[in-house]
């Protein structure tokens, strides 16, 4: 019964410290800018890690319907430039962390944050079709 419980919240997270949710889509007021990445990319994505394969990590959108876990990391990415890193929290629940994405010459997406000491995030996408996500 816990893990359905943790399910459910994390289905319904929000993406964004504000109560606007997204769940795989293009979140709402955000400015159209060209980019190179595909855009089924933005949006809010949770690890699926249970289809993690070969050193490619496996993104499934917010509102997928995940088999109980005892909690799932995720992210949402902007078309702006803005990221959204949301790993799991001590307490089983998700932080938000803040960040900034760019892409890098050889087409790796660098992602900084604002928090001090934080690492940065490198991942190339292998595959978005707006139904999984595909890093390495």
């Amino acid at each position: 019964m816990k893990h359905a419980m943790l399910a459910v919240a994390l289905v319904a997270m929000p993406c964004e410290p504000t109560s606007q949710k997204c769940f795989g889509r293009l979140a709402v007021g955000q400015s159209p800018q060209q980019t190179p990445l595909p855009a089924e990319i933005f949006g809010c994505w949770v690890h699926s890690y249970e289809e993690d394969a070969g050193g490619i990590k496996v993104y499934r959108p917010a509102g997928y319907k995940f088999p109980p876990s005892r909690g799932r990391a995720g992210f949402e990415i902007k078309k702006g430039g803005d990221f959204l890193d949301q790993p799991i929290a001590p307490a089983d629940g998700n932080e938000s962390i803040p960040g900034t994405w760019k892409l890098d010459t050889a087409g790796k997406v660098i992602v900084t944050f604002r928090a001090a000491g934080r690492k940065n995030l490198e991942f190339r996408v292998v595959a978005c079709d707006g139904k999984v996500l595909k890093v390495k």
